[in-house]
């Protein structure tokens, strides 16, 4: 078996990510929304955690679609700008 092979390149980014804080685990894939190429619970949970007066107004807002929204406006935003512009 050859240890050139994606998966196993893959498997050394994630292994490098977790030993420098990076939280995941195996099975985090399940929880991945491909159509808009995020993981909403950890795009919600950071901005919970990192800005939770924003985070209060937006369900002021919003009530309970407010992470729906936030992540929709963020994936939209993604779409115009690209990520790195984003950032």
């Amino acid at each position: 078996m050859t240890i050139h092979t994606e998966i196993n390149f893959e498997n050394a980014i994630c292994e490098h990510l977790v030993n420098h804080g990076w939280l995941y685990a195996d099975g985090d894939a399940s929880r991945y929304d491909r159509a808009r190429a995020l993981f909403p619970d950890e795009v919600i949970d950071w901005l919970q955690e990192s800005q939770p007066d924003a985070w209060e107004a937006a369900t002021k807002s919003h009530g309970v679609n407010a992470g729906e929204v936030i992540v929709s406006r963020l994936r939209d935003s993604i779409k115009q700008l690209g990520t790195l512009d984003l950032l």
